[in-house]
């Protein structure tokens, strides 16, 4: 059994947006094939800490990468007698040798797993993942009679962009609702488009291209069934929800619905329904992200190793750098300058690559699950003089939480004094105001239809 040490510049995993103050020195060992000795070498070279492994075959290739907040107790269930999901044996089976990097905060090893995944494509993490859990976005086009569709990119030259969201399926289901309910085409773009109003020198007679203008649902704009600006309002209201922005759609579905029952007409009264549930699940969806740009928007300070301090910079709930900082002159006029930039870029930005949208998708999933660090969130327009000790009491503060968060989970009672600092009620005020001013429907049908769908990422 031997160990190697290698540089932070090892290719296996490479370089990182996360700082080496946050970061230990990659280690690498040959994985014995006896698991009692490969228990024994991870007890002793694998620390007790947060932080991402990798498999490795024996042609030095990375298997498969995965982060844990306990990497010692992590790699230990690999080698178990039954270890508890069947894809871990078949991972120790190909490898041959395996390396880990220890974090200092469990969300930085978040975000350098999906790097190495990103970076890497390692052929055990593409295995088995379920188009249904991809990210989509939804896009309507800036064409003459513009359209809305679904697409795994962001395309923001042609398109207006909302997302990303988690769901395949059901985000097609709610464009599809979105098409139906707002009057807009769904036909394909060589479709070529003839307007009322548009002036022609021969005129034709023409026919729709499909069957929704003769049902109702689509105005026609391919065969003279509206003007223009006829089909730019509906466009325009149907952003509005998107932006959320106008919900009234949500109440003429339910009305729909109820007197299409009153009337017996039991199938119309389920197409209302169905729509009613699609729009609704996908204006949850919208909300829940639109309240993440709003709130991740500010320093998030995390403590790194050897009494140093990272700092992630979020501006609309992206992640645009991380920082580490000792306290020095230096490292405090990069983190003004990071911040002072961060805060004057006011325009919300939809995320272009696909590692940017899953690393988006991991802190909105963070936050969520762990909704008392928003307190430890320092807002650009606050004083940018913030001392090191001042950012210790908010990590200790972040610990604290979760240390009560992880006694609660197994059955202690702790009491603490909550913490009332003038952010922390700042946020808290906001939150109340949200409250009041988010227009709530009343909910009806299955209970499965009312529930939120909010997580966007399973570890």
């Amino acid at each position: 059994m031997s160990g190697t040490e290698f540089p932070h510049h090892d290719p296996r995993f490479g370089r990182s947006i996360v700082p080496l103050a946050a970061r230990s020195a990659q280690q690498r060992s040959d994985l014995p094939s006896d698991r009692r000795e490969a228990r024994g070498m991870i007890r002793d070279r694998v620390p007790a800490l947060p932080g991402v492994y990798g498999y490795l075959d024996e042609r030095g290739r990375l298997l498969y990468v995965g982060k844990s907040k306990s990497l010692r107790l992590r790699l230990l269930s690999y080698q178990a007698a039954n270890p508890p999901d069947p894809k871990m044996s078949r991972i120790v089976r190909q490898a041959r040798s395996l390396m880990w990097e220890s974090c200092s905060h469990e969300l930085l090893a978040l975000i350098r797993e999906q790097e190495l995944i990103t970076r890497w494509q390692p052929s055990m993490n593409r295995m088995g993942q379920p188009l249904r859990r991809q990210p989509v976005f939804i896009k309507v086009d800036l064409g003459v009679a513009p359209g809305i569709t679904v697409g795994r990119h962001a395309t923001l030259d042609t398109h207006l962009c909302f997302g990303p969201i988690a769901g395949t399926k059901e985000v097609n289901q709610a464009v599809i609702a979105l098409a139906y309910a707002f009057g807009l085409r769904d036909c394909p773009s060589k479709v070529p488009m003839h307007f009322l109003d548009q002036l022609e020198l021969f005129p034709q007679l023409r026919s729709a291209q499909c069957l929704r203008f003769e049902l109702g649902s689509c105005p026609g704009p391919c065969a003279a069934g509206c003007s223009k600006q006829e089909y730019a309002s509906q466009v325009e209201a149907t952003l509005r929800f998107l932006r959320g922005e106008d919900r009234q759609i949500l109440g003429k579905l339910q009305a729909g619905m109820f007197e299409s029952a009153e009337r017996h007409s039991f199938e119309r009264a389920a197409i209302y329904r169905n729509q009613f549930d699609q729009l609704s699940w996908l204006d949850r969806r919208l909300e829940t992200l639109r309240r993440a740009r709003h709130d991740l928007h500010g320093l998030y300070p995390l403590r790194g190793f050897r009494g140093r301090h990272v700092w992630l910079v979020l501006q609309h709930g992206q992640l645009v750098e991380i920082l580490a900082s000792s306290g020095g002159r230096k490292d405090q006029d990069a983190l003004r300058h990071v911040s002072s930039r961060a805060a004057a870029a006011s325009a919300e930005q939809i995320p272009v690559t696909m590692h940017q949208v899953y690393v988006q998708m991991i802190l909105h999933s963070w936050f969520r699950k762990h909704p008392h660090d928003l307190d430890a969130l320092i807002e650009f327009q606050e004083s940018l003089d913030q001392t090191v000790e001042q950012a210790s009491a908010l990590t200790a503060s972040i610990e604290e939480a979760e240390s009560i968060e992880e006694a609660a989970s197994i059955g202690e009672h702790v009491e603490v004094e909550s913490v009332d600092s003038p952010t922390s009620r700042r946020r808290k005020r906001k939150r109340i105001d949200a409250a009041h001013e988010s227009p709530r429907l009343p909910g009806f049908l299955s209970e499965e239809s009312r529930e939120s769908t909010a997580g966007n990422v399973e570890e």
